[in-house]
């Protein structure tokens, strides 16, 4: 069978291909394409020939769909015709790589539950809310990992996607929440959403930082994947005391790495951490859990999901909806696919 992919052909050339399917196994589903989300900085950075991408090109990128099961094989029990899925699998194709494969008409899934989360019955228009569901997944494992504690003072730095996803879980969690950008055009939708955004282009950022929280931060999230972002993180992070009545202190900032890093970079812990003790924690991509949790989220309304599915781009409009990402015209782009 064949069907319509977006291609990354080669280094920043985008096209619109036809390429075709594997036939179905008994232990597979056919599924239709409801809509895609897209995620900026992974498809960005693998179109511009990184994270090993430079070797694979032509392939069918993206991670993040809205599926509609429109035929199982013979095996398959647990999915039924008619199931809309939010799916972090992605299936081959015959022709063309797959780097995630994401971004496509239609997909030959395994039918294995751990890889697709199934949403509620809704009408194809009611289920655009869980296009988020996959990358904002990302972001709940790290919040979930740093186990925020009620008036936590908390740094996000980086304003993308994940960023974005970072502070409103981290604001859900009790948490008080700063975000810092350099593009202005984030900062203003981050102040829209009632975030306090500090502007990190500014030569004195940090000091605007300061005036934030007075002893400095209980957790910072690393979301830009620079080193500049890197070295503000750990400068953020609060010095716990050293006069404790525990022998070690337990209470310790903690630093979220939720960005991969295109450059290596290096540090002195000893000079650069002020004090003993910063617990590191570095989120491995989101699981079944992530992902359930996350639709039900949105499933309740307890995630505003507006402002990341408005703009909402149809087959003809997709190259240029990866153009407008390059140029942070725009910082999110839902793909619908009929």
């Amino acid at each position: 069978m064949k069907t319509q992919a977006v291609v990354f052909a080669a280094k920043e050339k985008i096209e619109m291909r036809e390429v075709d399917l594997p036939p179905l196994g008994e232990d597979q589903m056919l599924t239709k394409t409801i809509y895609t989300f897209v995620s900026p900085g992974t498809e960005l950075r693998v179109l511009s020939g990184c994270y090993g991408s430079e070797d694979h090109f032509p392939f069918v990128p993206g991670y993040a769909v809205i599926s509609r099961v429109i035929k199982v094989g013979s095996a398959v029990k647990n999915f039924r015709v008619g199931d809309a899925i939010s799916s972090c699998w992605v299936g081959k194709f015959e022709n063309v790589q797959s780097y995630w494969g994401g971004q496509s008409a239609y997909h030959v899934y395994t039918a294995n539950p751990e890889f697709h989360v199934l949403l509620p019955e809704l009408n194809d228009e009611e289920l655009l809310p869980y296009a988020i569901t996959e990358v904002a997944a990302i972001s709940f494992r790290g919040m979930c990992l740093a186990a925020p504690q009620k008036e936590d003072h908390v740094l996000v730095i980086g304003q993308g996607m994940i960023g974005r996803f970072s502070a409103e879980f981290f604001r859900i969690s009790g948490a008080s929440v700063t975000v810092g950008d350099i593009d202005k055009n984030r900062l203003r939708d981050a102040e829209s959403y009632g975030f306090t955004a500090v502007d990190l282009s500014d030569e004195n950022a940090a000091e605007r930082l300061s005036c934030c929280s007075r002893n400095k931060y209980d957790i910072v999230v690393e979301c830009s994947g620079t080193s500049a972002g890197l070295k503000l993180a750990y400068s953020q992070l609060r010095v716990p005391p050293r006069e404790v009545p525990n022998r070690y202190i337990k209470n310790v900032p903690k630093l979220v790495l939720q960005a991969s890093y295109i450059e290596n970079i290096s540090i002195e812990p000893a000079n650069f951490f002020k004090a003993e003790g910063v617990m590191l924690i570095t989120p491995y991509d989101r699981e079944f859990e992530d992902r359930k949790l996350v639709s039900e989220l949105i499933r309740t309304k307890k995630i505003d999901t507006s402002g990341y599915v408005r703009n909402i781009f149809t087959v003809d409009g997709f190259i240029e909806a990866y153009r407008k990402l390059q140029s942070h015209e725009i910082s999110s782009a839902v793909f619908k696919w009929n």
